[in-house]
């Protein structure tokens, strides 16, 4: 089973730059079609010529993509939900917050049995 620390590392291991971690933050808190938007920026300190470059690199890192719809948000599902409770709680959450315990209480166990590959944790 996947531990709280697991993504916690997962984000480290990328060595985001501040820039890299405000868009992560951003997308994370308020995924959106229109990254570009003045008002995004503004509200959350970002510059239009930096989000260019941010972008590509959490793309090519497969942390954030574009859905069907056009919203940029960030992939897996899992690591975007362990996220957003981080940000909502604080940096303390990632020590206290055991993976396994918020997959169990975020996915429906019919969602669980589903065998999505995002949603499954697999032997090595």
């Amino acid at each position: 089973m996947l531990r709280h620390d697991d993504f916690k590392h997962i984000l480290k291991a990328f060595h985001l730059s501040q820039s890299q971690r405000r868009l992560f933050n951003a997308i994370t808190r308020e995924p959106t079609c229109h990254l570009y938007a003045r008002a995004y920026i503004a509200r959350h300190q970002l510059t239009r010529g930096g989000i260019s470059s941010v972008l590509r690199r959490l793309t090519s890192f497969k942390l954030v993509s574009r859905n069907e719809q056009g919203l940029w948000q960030i992939q897996p599902l899992g690591l975007r939900l362990w996220y957003q409770v981080v940000l909502e709680r604080g940096g303390l959450a990632a020590e206290e917050l055991r993976w396994g315990d918020f997959y169990a209480s975020t996915y429906p166990e019919s969602e669980q049995e589903s065998g999505s590959s995002d949603h499954r944790n697999h032997k090595r």
